[in-house]
């Protein structure tokens, strides 16, 4: 709900709500800020990260010949 309303008003309010959800998530599973620190580094790392703001939006994958299936990202 917070990205959505996030992806409409797009306003640093909004963004701050997101970043409580994930903070409460965080301690609700006892994750250290640490640990989530290293792990988004690594991830980084691993398979790059959002700098160049590119999102997936579909994906389409051919089955056959004549047979083709698109994937929303939504």
């Amino acid at each position: 709900m917070e990205v959505l309303e996030y992806s409409e008003n797009n306003c640093i309010e909004e963004l701050c709500d997101i970043l409580e959800v994930l903070e409460a998530i965080s301690k609700a599973m006892k994750f250290s800020d640490e640990d989530i620190r290293k792990i988004k580094e690594e991830r980084c790392r691993k398979n790059g990260a959002f700098k160049n703001k590119l999102l997936l939006q579909k994906i389409i994958v051919n089955l056959a010949p004549f047979i083709t299936m698109t994937i929303r990202i939504l």
